[in-house]
C-alpha cells in the first residue's frame, strides 16, 4: 500500500494579499511511498500443504481474517458454485496477481483474466498474501476496490528431485500431480515442470460415460454431452513450467501455464424447489425425461469449458547506483464456452427444450514495470 501526502498552496482571501504582488495559482502535490505497516495476511507453503492436495487457493483464503469463501465442490474449483467476499466486497471487487501478472478476479464468466487455480497448481505456490481494504497502488489490478490477493509461485529446487501425489475419493474423484525439478544446471539456471489432472463425477445427478481418469489433455474438448463422444463429469488438466536463469547480477524468469477445464453444472434450486423436490434434485441426464420432467430442472448438459494459455517472462536488471528494474511482459489466451438447455413451459408442461451456448475468445497482453532505488535512508 502507499501513503499519499497532499500539499496545497492557495490564497487566503483578498484582505491578506500583499499589495502590488501577483497571487500564485493553487498547486497540488501528491507524494506516494510504500507503507509496509499495512496488515498483509499470509499463507505460506507449509500451511497450504496441510490441506487436501489440489484444494484451490481461493478456498484457502477462508483461513485468513476478513475473507469468507463458500463452495459446492471438494477442491473448491467449481467456479459457478463458488463465492469469495473480503470484508463485504464481492468477487468482482477483489483483484488477483500471480507474481507480476494481473489475473483478474474469481467472478464467474470474467472476461478480463482467469481464476488463479487455472493459472497455477496449488503445489507450485510459495505463498498467498491478502491485502485488505482498497488495493495498494503498487499492485497492477484495476478490480482491487475492496482487496487484493497476491500469489507467489514457487522457485525451482536447488537439487534434482521429483514429486508425485495421488488423491482418490467418492464419486469417482481422482487427482494426480507430478512435478520434476532439474536442480541447478551448469548454466546456473534451474527449472521445474509439473502436470496435474482432476476428474470426478458430480455428487448427484450424473451418469455414464464418465471422464477417463488418465486421459490428460486428451478429453472431449468440453464437448456437450449431447454431442459425439461427449462425457459426463468434470475434469481439469494443467501444465506448469518455470525456469530461472541468473546472469551476473541480473535474472531472467520464464513461466508457462496451460489449463484445460470442464465442469458440469448443478441445478439452481430455490428454497421452495428444494423443499418440494429434495436435496438430490438436479438437471436431467436423459433427454426424453427432460422433455417430460419438472420445469424447474434443465437437461444435464449445462456446463462450462475453459482452455487457458498463460505465458510470462520477468527480466530483473541490476542498474547499479540507478537501482533495479523489473519488466514482466505477459500473454493470456482463453477459449471456451458454456452450454445450457432451457425449457419453455406452457400450462405447466415443457413444450420446447431450447439450447443456448455462450462463447469466450480472449487474448490479452501487457507489461508491468517496477523500478526500485535506495537513496540515503529512503
Amino acid at each position: 500500500m502507499r501513503v499519499a501526502v497532499l500539499a496545497l498552496a492557495s490564497t487566503m482571501g483578498q484582505a491578506a494579499e500583499p499589495q502590488g504582488e501577483e497571487v500564485a495559482d493553487d498547486i497540488a502535490v501528491i507524494v506516494t511511498a510504500p507503507r509496509p505497516e499495512r496488515a498483509w495476511a499470509r499463507l505460506d507453503a507449509d500451511e497450504m500443504g496441510a490441506v487436501l492436495p489440489g484444494t484451490t487457493p481461493v478456498s484457502l483464503l477462508s483461513r485468513l481474517p476478513g475473507a469468507y469463501y463458500t463452495g459446492s465442490e471438494d477442491f473448491g474449483g467449481y467456479e459457478w458454485g463458488s463465492n469469495l467476499s473480503v470484508r463485504g466486497f464481492s468477487p468482482g471487487q477483489v483483484g488477483w496477481m500471480l507474481d507480476d501478472i494481473p489475473l483478474g478476479s474469481t467472478h464467474y464468466w470474467y472476461n478480463a483474466g482467469l481464476d488463479v487455480h487455472r493459472a497455477i497448481s496449488t503445489e507450485n505456490l510459495r505463498a498467498i498474501e491478502l491485502v485488505p481494504g482498497s488495493g495498494a497502488t503498487e499492485l497492477a489490478s484495476y478490480s482491487a476496490l475492496g482487496a487484493a490477493v497476491v500469489a507467489a509461485s514457487d522457485s525451482p529446487r536447488e537439487t534434482r528431485s521429483g514429486l508425485v501425489r495421488v488423491t482418490a475419493g467418492s464419486h469417482n474423484a481422482m487427482r494426480v500431480f507430478a512435478r520434476a525439478d532439474t536442480g541447478w544446471t551448469d548454466s546456473g539456471g534451474a527449472g521445474f515442470v509439473s502436470l496435474s489432472s482432476v476428474t470426478s463425477d458430480k455428487w448427484k445427478g450424473m451418469g455414464r460415460p464418465r471422464q477417463k481418469p488418465l486421459g490428460i489433455f486428451d478429453r472431449d474438448d468440453g464437448a456437450a454431452v449431447t454431442g459425439a463422444d461427449g462425457r459426463w463429469g468434470n475434469y481439469h488438466d494443467q501444465l506448469n513450467a518455470k525456469w530461472e536463469q541468473p546472469f551476473g547480477s541480473h535474472r531472467l524468469t520464464l513461466y508457462a501455464n496451460v489449463s484445460d477445464k470442464r465442469e458440469n453444472d448443478y441445478a439452481d434450486l430455490t428454497v421452495a424447489d428444494y423443499r418440494r423436490l429434495g436435496r438430490e434434485a438436479d438437471n436431467w441426464t436423459n433427454w426424453i425425461d427432460a422433455l417430460s420432467g419438472d420445469e424447474t430442472v434443465y437437461y444435464g448438459s449445462a456446463m462450462s469449458w475453459r482452455y487457458d494459455v498463460l505465458l510470462a517472462a520477468t527480466l530483473d536488471l541490476d542498474l547499479g547506483v540507478a537501482g533495479r528494474l523489473r519488466m514482466t511482459p505477459y500473454h493470456h489466451a482463453d477459449d471456451g464456452y458454456g452450454d445450457w438447455h432451457m425449457p419453455t413451459v406452457a400450462g405447466g408442461v415443457v413444450t420446447v427444450m431450447a439450447f443456448r451456448r455462450s462463447t469466450l475468445d480472449l487474448s490479452r497482453q501487457g507489461m508491468n514495470f517496477r523500478w526500485e532505488k535506495k537513496s540515503g535512508g529512503h
